[in-house]
Order: structure tokens, then C-alpha cells, then sequence
């Protein structure tokens, strides 16, 4: 993927402590076309398979796939008519169909489901689409604002009332446009980042000092147990003056595919298995203890 120079790029997953796998799972894409970009900008989008759902980091995969599949189609193929979200809207139908079809052919995959929120990125200006509890948030000097809606039951809050697939059906998504000034950040974060704090506490104002080291720390919170789910986080920061000075696959922070957080040094022998050490030695002391006072 091309990554030009107009954006301070930063995104990773990791899982968290309590899930078996990392069902989340998340896209950028850029044209690689000057013009093509020019007119339609870049995507970011993040899924969050649906917990305690058979397939949740299937569901992820499949929608994401045939989301930007779609999208790119739409984009090419849209007359001057169309309505400004018609890429969007024709590739969250996309998405839909493509996890329904795959939970249909996949008997054992049958309520696999996932969030969805994706957003294009041109020229400062954002459009977007959304489903489920992933979160959108646009946050700058002053300070910051969801973007996105939370389609979630308020009593049951792990419950979604929209999502694309999980056999509920809810797939009417919420659009949205903003637009992304120099010296703000649009956040996508899905839910086992920002529960990890209470909603006000991330509309405080942006500080850009050290984008990667904030979002590496975020994300290293959750790898060393701190949160009950998975973490992904896409950061896109309009630097001011039009051009970030690292771009690419400097700032990435962390590849789903290969365990460990880069920079964090996993535990040593010692701090892993310290609680068995002290059994054992607590036994081997309790042991000669009661032989010396045999002896005596």
C-alpha cells in the first residue's frame, strides 16, 4: 500500500487477556492511483467479532474483505448523481451479504457476526459508516467528540442491537460526516480499548506530542492484562503544515499476525514461574524443618 505524506498513520490489535484469539480485526487502504486518491481519498475501518459468537474473527475477516472489495468497485463504477456516502452504503451492504452467505455455506459458523466502522478520509473531510460499539472519535486541541452511535442494549450492554450478521438482522447502519482540522486526530478504537476508561475521560483535548508512544501504551495496557477483551486502535493525526514526519510501517505498532508487542519484553523465568518456585521451596523448607525436629 502506498502511504503518502499527508497523515501521521498509527494502528495495531493485540489480544487481550482473557479471549483465546483476537477477533478483531482492521483495513487501510490507499489507491495507489494520484488521481483515484485525489478524488476519493483513503479508508480506515475496524470489525470486532461478536463475543461468545461462533466465528466472531471470521465474520471480522469475511466483512472486512468483502467491504473493500466493494468499495473500491463502488467508487469506480459511481455516476455523478450518487450521493456522497453511495461507496460506503454499497459496501456495508456487501459486508452483510458476505458474512450471511458465509454463516449459511458454514453450518458451525451459523450467528457469526462482527462490528463495523469504516471511514473515508479526503482532504480533512471525513464520511463514515457504522455498526455496533467499535467507536469513532474526532479529537483535537480543544478537545474531543464521538462520532459514532452506540447500537448496544442499554441494559445488556454486550448485547448489540446492530451489528452485520449474528442472526439478529439489525443492519441499518448510521452515517456520519465531520471534518478533520490540522492538529486533530480521528481515533477508531474498538470496545476493549475504550472501555478501558469511562467515555468523558477520552473527550479531554489531544495532546500530539508523542502520537505512537500514546497509542503503543494503550495498547500495552490491555497486552499486559489491564481490560477483559481484545484492543485495536487505528489513529490518524492531520499534522499541521500538511505532513507528518514518520509515515508507513515506522509507526506500525503491532502485526495480528505474530505474537508480542514490539518494544515490551515479555516476562522473564523467573517473574513467569516465581509462584511455583515459592511452593517448591515453601515445600523443601516444610520438609527439612520436620526433619531437623525429628532430630532433635
Amino acid at each position: 500500500m502506498k502511504v503518502r505524506e499527508d497523515l501521521h498513520l498509527v494502528h495495531g490489535s493485540v489480544k487481550g487477556p482473557v479471549r483465546d484469539e483476537n477477533e478483531d480485526d482492521y483495513l487501510l487502504f490507499e489507491p495507489e492511483d494520484e488521481e483515484e486518491f485525489r478524488r476519493r481519498g483513503r479508508l480506515l475501518a475496524i470489525a470486532d467479532g461478536m463475543g461468545g459468537e461462533a466465528g466472531g474473527g471470521e465474520a471480522s475477516r469475511v466483512a472486512l474483505r468483502a467491504f473493500l472489495a466493494a468499495w473500491i468497485d463502488a467508487g469506480r463504477a459511481r455516476g455523478e448523481g450518487e450521493e456522497e456516502f453511495f461507496p460506503l452504503k454499497t459496501a456495508f451492504r456487501r459486508a452483510c451479504e458476505a458474512v450471511r452467505e458465509e454463516s449459511t455455506n458454514r453450518p458451525e459458523l451459523l450467528r457469526m457476526g462482527c462490528t463495523l466502522t469504516a471511514v473515508e478520509l479526503r482532504e480533512g473531510r471525513i464520511l463514515g459508516i457504522h455498526v455496533g460499539d467499535t467507536r469513532c472519535l474526532l479529537s483535537g486541541p480543544r478537545g474531543g467528540r464521538w462520532l459514532t452511535e452506540l447500537h448496544a442494549d442499554p441494559d445488556s450492554p454486550h448485547r448489540l442491537t446492530r451489528a452485520v450478521g449474528g442472526g439478529g438482522g439489525g443492519e441499518e447502519p448510521q452515517t456520519f460526516r465531520a471534518e478533520l482540522p490540522e492538529g486533530s486526530a480521528l481515533l477508531l478504537l474498538s470496545d476493549g480499548l475504550w472501555n478501558l476508561a469511562p467515555e468523558e475521560a477520552w473527550l479531554g483535548p489531544f495532546v500530539p506530542n508523542d502520537v505512537e508512544g500514546r497509542a503503543r501504551s494503550l495498547l500495552a495496557s490491555v497486552h499486559r492484562g489491564k481490560g477483559t477483551d481484545n484492543a485495536t486502535l487505528i489513529v490518524a493525526y492531520r499534522r499541521p503544515g500538511g505532513r507528518a514526519d514518520r509515515i508507513g510501517e515506522d509507526v506500525r505498532i503491532l502485526d495480528p499476525s505474530k505474537p508480542g508487542l514490539p518494544g515490551f519484553r515479555e516476562p522473564g523465568l523467573f517473574v513467569k514461574w516465581w509462584p511455583w518456585f515459592a511452593v517448591f521451596g515453601g515445600l523443601v523448607l516444610g520438609l527439612l524443618a520436620l526433619l531437623f525436629g525429628r532430630d532433635s
